[in-house]
């Protein structure tokens, strides 16, 4: 009998399964049999076998025993495509929910592996539904040549039975759709790297997109592999290998086989072998199957890229940053926004690239290293360099647009105007522009040490003077001095004496900030030198007037005010009203400390009408705040309290926890002096929570003025 009449044979027999050709299957699962033959169909059991090594999962199990509660609920086909980037566990999740559900399919499981990833060609619909069409005893002979004909016979042998279908490492939805049964009650499970999302519209699909192991389970994973002993022995060294392999499930199996390969090496020489990010995948290599390397693993999803998605892939690995927005991806690659956005779904869609929020993208840090490492080996130097300094150079206009909303009436220094091409982000309000800098504040300190190390030495003392605004106020002291560190280098290595005295005028307002005022006097004197050789005004003017506050600070008053005075006098020299209104607010708090509260006081009010001129909010709460630490003095608590609330206001529409904290703080005192004790406490203790939030020491200062509240209350 030819094939079509065999196939048409059998599609007459399938469709009398009613009657008595096939007898179908009860709840236990018992084989179908063709009367007319009595010929019993095979039971497939073609899943490999179980994995030696298993460990967490639990939510991604739980969500595919859902699907399948969901398809035996709904009677109908429901598909789960597993997807991940290489290495990640797809098909050991697969193989083990398959291997605790197979019993639900007693008709048996298919199993096959479609390479879609693999350096060879992928398996082809034909050669896949043949594999199934065999394994389900259809004589060779009578297999269609044709791929409809095929999916349509493999659909009817599987019409009325329960069988689980699994279609491991696929490539596409064209690839996948001729496998799918047809039946209520088969169940397909797909792994893949992409999503496969044109299955969601025709098919239904539910999808559970896998992840890295948890740092717990990633050490479960070596326990089981290398031995509790071995792992128990070297926790913290066992920790780091897990990290340096990114928690990634086949990474992670190829440092712990070399482990147990090499019983004399320590997890310690493990780890050392790992540090140097560059020789990384050479490590995670396993010598007995190219095919399981990472960067083999890897390769096989990069081979199949487009040039221009390859390309895409290749640049993000240049940024050092922990992910990237749409917007710098458009800077670095010099595409088109909607090109690059394009480009990055389809990177994210084949799990080359992770979306980590929206329109933001980041690597998994092997595919990093990767991507990294093909654009060493596929990218010129000068390449290279001009996408990095497209990238960094919008991210200095981008911080120039925030310090200017942020810190209004701020120093500019001049910058090259920005490429239209990809033209820097603009702000609409002060907590656009502080929100954006709080999203990216770990990715702008990488773009700063990436431009000091990448030769822009320019750009990277900029992005550093732009960020040090925002990094005195979110306070992030550990970020604002590594930044300051690196741009001081930078403008050294540039021999700029003018970006030096910047950077260390800069680092001098750090130290102030920490009241380490004889640390911040070095850097003040330091910077003032160099104004002074190159002759910038403005440069000995700030020095001067924080030489003055500094002095403040060690209640040397008299020098204090010795320094600001000629601050101010430059100022008004040069015409820079802003500037003078600063000097003038110094100059009322070397005042203050002289025992003339009057004179401080009219140089505070002097000075708010040009804030508030040049919008510049926060240096009015200052001032505000300053009066209210004169009237304190002057027991005039009611008045100390009334200037603090005005401080306070504008200090929490600027979102400055800190100086809400010390405001708060300053309100808290004069209410006590003033015997409102219940008012006190609410001040100090909303002061204590943000102090303590920051890591501020004033948090213990605090904690003893509540306790002395409590002590009170507690006396008869």
């Amino acid at each position: 009998m030819s094939n079509p009449e065999w196939l048409a044979s059998l599609r007459n027999e399938v469709s009398d399964s009613a009657g008595n050709v096939v007898q179908a299957r009860d709840i236990r699962g018992d084989v179908h049999m063709h009367h007319d033959s009595g010929r019993t169909l095979p039971i497939p059991r073609q899943l490999p076998a179980h994995p030696a090594s298993f460990v967490g999962r639990e939510a991604d199990i739980a969500a595919l025993d859902a699907l399948l509660a969901q398809s035996g609920e709904a009677q109908a086909v429901v598909i789960s495509a597993i997807a991940g980037s290489g290495g990640v566990g797809k098909t050991t999740l697969a193989v083990h929910w398959a291997h605790q559900v197979r019993e639900r399919f007693p008709d048996g499981d298919l199993f096959v592996n479609l390479r879609g990833y693999d350096p060879g060609q992928p398996v082809t619909p034909e050669q896949a539904l043949d594999g199934f069409l065999r394994a389900l005893d259809v004589p060779a002979e009578k297999i269609p040549s044709e791929l409809d004909a095929q999916a349509a016979l493999f659909r009817s042998l599987l019409d009325a039975r329960r069988m689980l279908v699994v279609l491991d490492n696929a490539a596409s939805v064209q690839q996948v759709r001729p496998l799918l049964p047809g039946a209520a009650g088969c169940l397909t499970l797909i792994t893949s790297r992409s999503q496969l999302s044109g299955l969601a519209t025709r098919e239904g699909v539910g999808r559970v997109s896998i992840d890295v192991l948890s740092p717990g389970q990633a050490l479960r994973l070596l326990r089981q592999v290398i031995g509790s002993s071995r792992v128990d022995a070297e926790p913290s060294r066992a920790a780091e290998l897990a990290r340096y392999c990114g928690y990634l499930p086949l990474a992670l199996r190829i440092a712990a086989d070399r482990a147990v390969t090499h019983p004399y090496l320590t997890l310690a020489d493990l780890v050392e072998e790992l540090i140097d990010e560059h020789d990384r995948l050479d490590m995670l290599a396993s010598d007995d199957d190219a095919a399981t390397a990472v960067r083999a693993v890897f390769s096989w999803s990069y081979n199949r890229l487009s040039p221009d998605a390859a390309r895409v892939f290749r640049l993000l690995g240049l940024n050092t940053g922990s992910d990237l927005s749409a917007e710098a991806a458009v800077a670095l690659t010099g595409l088109t926004k909607r090109r690059a956005c394009r480009l990055l779904d389809t990177l994210a869609g084949q799990h080359l690239l992770q979306q980590t929020g929206r329109s933001r993208y980041g690597f998994h840090d092997l595919l990093r290293v990767y991507a990294a490492e093909r654009a060493m080996s596929e990218e010129s130097e000068g390449e290279r360099s001009v996408a990095v300094g497209r990238m960094l150079n919008w991210y200095l206009h981008t911080t120039l647009a925030a310090r200017r909303i942020v810190h209004p009436i701020a120093h500019e220094t001049p910058i090259d105007p920005p490429n239209p091409a990809y033209p820097p982000l603009t702000f609409a309000s002060h907590d656009r522009a502080l929100d954006w800098c709080e999203q990216e504040r770990v990715n702008l300190v990488a773009a700063i040490q990436q431009a000091a190390e990448d030769g822009h030495e320019a750009i990277a003392w900029k992005l550093a003077d732009n960020l040090a605004s925002f990094f005195a106020l979110a306070w992030y002291p550990d970020d604002w001095i590594t930044i300051l560190r690196i741009g001081l280098t930078a403008a050294r290595h540039l021999a700029d004496q003018n970006a030096q005295a910047i950077m260390l005028m800069s680092m001098a307002d750090f130290f102030y900030e920490l009241k380490r005022y004889d640390e911040a006097i070095d850097n003040y004197q330091q910077a003032l030198l160099l104004s002074r050789e190159t002759g910038t005004r403005w440069i000995e003017g700030f020095c001067l007037n924080g030489l003055g506050i500094s002095r403040v600070g060690l209640r040397q008053f008299d020098e204090a005010a010795h320094y600001i005075q000629q601050a101010l006098a430059i100022f008004r020299e040069t015409g820079m009203r802003h500037r003078e209104a600063i000097a003038l607010n110094s100059l009322g708090s070397a005042y203050h400390g002289l025992g003339r509260p009057n004179d401080a006081i009219s140089c505070h009010l002097q000075a708010i009408p040009t804030f508030e001129q040049f919008g510049a909010d926060r240096r009015q709460a200052y001032a505000l705040g300053k009066i209210g630490d004169t009237y304190y003095d002057l027991r005039q608590f009611r008045d100390a309290v009334y200037y603090h609330r005005k401080a306070l206001q504008i200090f929490r529409k600027k979102k400055d926890r800190r100086s809400i904290a010390f405001e708060l703080f300053d309100i808290g005192k004069a209410l006590h002096a003033d015997r409102q004790t219940d008012a006190a406490r609410r001040s100090w203790e909303e002061a204590l929570a943000i102090f303590s939030d920051l890591g501020d020491p004033l948090a213990g200062e605090i904690r003893s003025f509540l306790a002395d509240l409590a002590d009170d209350s507690d006396e008869p």
